[in-house]
Formats: C-alpha cells, structure tokens, sequence
C-alpha cells in the first residue's frame, strides 16, 4: 500500500484588505444576537472573547445549518496560496481546553488561559469565560452564567483546517491543502463556532451543525452502536505493547478470570502482525535508527509468536479457538493499521505483490517539524 505525498508551501501570515477590497465578499446574513462580530472584537452574551479581528475575517450566520447559536468563520486573502496562516485576534483572560495532534496519528489535552498556550495542529478548542456563575440564577436568566465557546476547524474543498497560538497571544487559524498546486484565495466557512452555558449541550450543537453542512458524518446517538459495548472486554496493549504473544494472551484471558472478571472480548492488540525495517545499505546508518525503526508490512498473515507448534496450519485460529471455546469469549479482534502496518506495506516483498505498494515520501505540513523529534516521521517522509 502506498504512502499518498503532501507538499507544502512555506507559512505565509496574511495582512488585513482593505475595505473596498472586501466589499464584494461581505455577507449579508445575520449573526445571531448573542455571539456576533463587532468593532473587531467576537462578543458572546457581552462578553468579550477576541479583540483585534482582522478585517478581511468573514462571519457568516449558522441559521441555514439548523437552530444553533453559531457563525462560521472565513477569510478573505491577497494572493493563492497551497498554505494561508491568519490571526483571529488576541485571546486572553479566559480559561480554554485545547485537542491537538501530538503526533500524526496521535491526539491528546492542553488547558491553558492565553494565546500563546494554544498548540499547533489544535483540532478542537473549548473555551470558558471567567466571569459568571456555574450555577443558574433564581429567575432562569442565563447574563450571569458561565458561557462555553466552541471552535471547530473544518474541511472546506480541499483545505484543512487547524488552531494555533502565538507569542502575541494571538489565536490563528491555519489553513492548507497539502499541495502546493491546489491553493485559494479566500475561504468561507472553514471554521464553526458556538457558544452555550452547558459545555455538554454545547459541544453536541456545534457537532451538529457541522454536521448539517457538511453531510458528511453522523453523531453517536445516530449510528448502531456495535455488540461489545454491552460487554466487560481487555485489550492486549497496555500488558504486552508489542510484545504480545499467543501465550501471554492467554495467560491474561486466565488471569481475568481467576480474579471474578471473565471478559467476553478481547483486542490483540500491535504485535500479530508479520513486519520489519527496511535493509539499510549502510551499517552504521542501521545502527543510529535501531531505536527507532519504521516498520513496515511484509506478509498478510500472523507472525511467528502466533504460529501453533504442534500444527502451523492453524495459525491465528489457534487462539480464537481458545479464546471463544475455553474462555467463552463472544468477539476477538485483531488490530492493523488502515495502511496495514505504521509505515505502509513494504514493497518487493514475495507473496504481498497483489498490494501494489511503492514507496512515496510526502512533505508534511511543517509544524511537524515544531511538534515532534519522532525518527520514525523522519523516516516516513524523508528519503535518507
């Protein structure tokens, strides 16, 4: 399986328009009342969230995408560009939960009061204002409540976006389409925001809304939950990490039962799987990356720490067999990666022809380069 590539064009932070310039892109549906742009600032119930928004930010009424209390957020540039960074005015005195991508195929939590705390690649951004209460008044009226403030980056055509802070205590908006021949000059609705006093209710209504615009996903409560939710279960990760094997499998299976919690699933997790490093020509070079290996995908079937000795045939049979049949387990799950292994599947390799895969090296976005050390990204979109 092939490594798609992404090329990049160097950040470029993109100055204001002037107002003639931004005449023909003004919108004229209305923002709701209680979280509007106004004299460069976003206000949400009176209360001030952004100051200092540029002029060639767009807001554009959510009222087409269901009863929400929302705007979608544009930006109007001076040139195409493949990669546009812009700032949506100063954040600070407030209190923020921040999601953003630690790695590229990992996410984690930051909290923080100010700009410059937000991280590159934020994906989602929760905002508490200071002032209020968390309680309701005796009278119903939420003025002095505690307000919540949703920023969701979305997908617009070919552009992504993202969130990330700045010195200044800027909040930006990034936006690029990993190909340095795709670019725009103006963008419309690429990022939602909402605002509520319940973070929960929130949270669900901003979902939905984009939801509703973008037609492109369904919530939780809209999809078939599967069968094991309703079951006790075990994943073999935090036991084993990648040294799982069929023996420790069922050790943990023997183990959890003895101790009165039989599981009725199991995931096994990293570590079944036939893989290993690419052959380096030169040894050396070999040796500085054996900390840190790219693996790559070199047979479709079980490794050997799943192979039964007394019948080789049985392969991953054998311990589904006894997971389902000894442990009377309902469901066993077996992970891989979408491109089947963390760097793809290797190529040339005999019997995996039928995969077609080829090695590609893509360009990341180069925040990644601010974000992580990881060899093995190095390895994944570098030609060494």
């Amino acid at each position: 399986m092939s490594i798609p590539a992404l090329r990049t064009s160097h950040c470029m932070l993109e100055p204001p328009l002037s107002s003639d310039e931004l005449q023909h892109f003004t919108t004229t549906s209305p923002v709701h009342p209680t979280l509007r742009t106004a004299d460069g600032k976003l206000i949400v119930n009176d209360r001030t969230i952004l100051t200092g928004i540029p002029d060639n930010i767009i807001a554009t009424s959510a009222s087409t995408s269901g009863p929400v209390d929302g705007i979608f957020i544009g930006v109007v540039f001076l040139k195409s560009q493949s990669r546009h960074v812009v700032s949506l005015g100063t954040l600070r005195d407030v209190r923020f939960m921040a999601c953003f991508r630690c790695k590229v195929w990992w996410m984690t939590q930051i909290m923080g009061n100010q700009g410059r705390d937000i991280p590159f690649e934020t994906q989602f951004l929760l905002i508490e204002t200071k002032n209020g209460s968390h309680l309701e008044s005796d009278d119903g009226n939420e003025d002095n409540q505690i307000v919540y403030t949703v920023f969701l980056p979305i997908i617009e055509g070919p552009f992504r976006a993202s969130l990330q802070g700045n010195s200044k205590d800027e909040l930006e908006l990034c936006f690029e389409s990993g190909d340095t021949e795709t670019k725009s000059s103006s963008l419309t609705r690429s990022l939602f925001i909402s605002s509520g006093t319940d973070p929960f209710i929130t949270v669900n209504d901003a979902i939905r809304a984009v939801k509703i615009h973008l037609n492109t996903f369904r919530q939780r409560h809209e999809k078939t939950l599967p069968g094991i939710v309703d079951y006790f279960g075990w994943c073999t990760w935090d036991a084993f990490y990648e040294e799982v094997t069929q023996e420790g499998v069922e050790a943990g299976l023997e183990s959890l039962l003895a101790g009165g919690t039989p599981p009725k699933f199991v995931i096994i997790d990293d570590g079944w799987q036939s893989v290993g490093g690419d052959p380096q020509e030169d040894e050396i070079e070999q040796n500085e990356k054996k900390s840190q290996p790219l693996l790559r995908l070199t047979g479709i079937k079980e490794n050997v720490k799943f192979i039964n000795k007394d019948d080789p045939t049985v392969g991953i049979k054998s311990i589904v067999n006894i997971a389902k049949e000894k442990y009377g387990l309902k469901y066993v799950y077996m992970w891989h990666a979408i491109t089947g292994y963390w760097g793809g599947v290797r190529p040339g390799v005999e019997g995996m022809e039928e995969y077609g895969s080829k090695m590609q090296y893509p360009t990341l976005s180069p925040v990644w380069c601010r974000i992580t050390q990881d060899g093995r990204l190095n390895q994944l979109c570098c030609r060494e």
